[in-house]
């Protein structure tokens, strides 16, 4: 650079990580990490070539490298949780193995989590699946989740197998406001439709729909909620749905006092 007393400095430090959790239930859970350089617990979409183009994931370029691309799937030196074990109370222990995929970076916001998270309980066979929204203003917020029963252990490059014990797809929405001309965002989960199976058969059990609509407040208050039960054994519908009125006192910051709270069972 022309300048004699030009220096750099490597900051070699590293952050602590927690190795052992003892809880309320004196029970010592060990934790072990990998970085996200490991191929084993880590797929990267773009670094395979299923995340270029114009097709990318669910038919949409979530994963393209574009310059003018916004977003960047990334494979770094960092840590996240490989495995977690604790006693089982019969000398052995229970371990849970997490497996990532897609962790995004967007270029103004930050890091935009993981497209996809699975969770493994190797003794009861057991697989959770998650995958996660990476778009403003629902970083962070689970998509859809489904449990497997009698599943092998997954892998990066293997899609979730098992029986299927129960699905769940959640909607959210944004009841956006403008507040001294700044956009303030209010994300909430506008329904989430659960779906259970018998495993035996793998026949739909029962349907739950469970659906709210926010208030105009901007306050965050739940104006009412609905849930919605269908049981395909008796081709039945239950419902029931609750509506909210509220006591605010902005000016005390009491806020989310219900005052009235009818329920209606159908």
């Amino acid at each position: 650079s022309g300048f004699d007393d030009d220096q750099i400095w490597v900051n070699q430090s590293t952050k602590p990580l927690i190795n052992h959790i003892y809880n309320g239930k004196n029970e010592n859970i060990n934790i072990s990490y990998e970085p996200l350089t490991n191929d084993d617990i880590y797929y990267n979409y773009r670094l395979h070539g299923s995340g270029t183009g114009s097709g990318g994931i669910g038919g949409i370029n979530i994963f393209s490298t574009a310059s003018l691309e916004k977003d960047y799937e990334l494979s770094i030196p960092f840590y996240v949780v490989a495995s977690a074990k604790m006693a089982n109370g019969l000398g052995g222990q229970d371990t849970t193995s997490y497996i990532y995929k897609g962790y995004r970076v967007n270029r103004y916001r930050g890091p935009l989590g993981f497209y996809e998270i699975y969770s493994y309980h190797s003794q009861k066979k057991e697989l959770e699946y998650t995958k996660y929204k990476q778009n403003f203003p629902f970083i962070g917020l689970p998509s859809e989740r489904i449990n497997y029963l009698n599943a092998p252990m997954p892998s990066t490059i293997s899609s979730s197998s098992g029986v299927k014990a129960s699905i769940k797809d959640y909607t959210y929405d944004d009841k956006s406001y403008m507040l001294n001309s700044k956009t303030l965002h209010q994300v909430y989960a506008k329904s989430v439709v659960g779906k259970m199976y018998d495993p035996d058969s793998t026949n739909l059990l029962v349907t739950q729909t469970d659906s709210k609509v926010l208030s105009e407040d901007h306050l965050g208050n739940i104006e009412s909620q609905t849930q919605t039960t269908l049981d395909h054994t008796t081709d039945k519908t239950h419902k029931t749905t609750e509506t909210y009125e509220y006591d605010n006192d902005t000016a005390n910051w009491i806020i989310g006092k219900v005052t009235h709270n009818p329920r209606v069972y159908i």
